[in-house]
């Protein structure tokens, strides 16, 4: 057993974070090609498909969230 008196910083962020931060960016892009497809009038399918995609990776981020939470509750 390991005991910690003291805490340390790291200048990085952490793998959950990263994570978070690649599905927000892969949802805006996503939500500006179905508004470029909608505007257009193409891609009926495709923007099916991204609609899907977006809220797979919605549900993602609230998954992160919830174990980010849990993990700041942890400590």
């Amino acid at each position: 057993m390991k005991l910690i008196y003291e805490t340390s910083r790291v200048t990085g962020k952490c793998q959950m974070c990263k994570k978070y931060e690649v599905t927000y960016r892969k949802i805006i892009q996503a939500v500006e090609r179905v508004q470029r497809w909608e505007n257009e009038g193409i891609n009926p399918v495709s923007t099916d498909k991204e609609r899907q995609s977006i809220m797979i990776w919605q549900n993602e981020l609230k998954e992160i969230e919830y174990m980010r939470a849990a993990k700041m509750k942890n400590i």
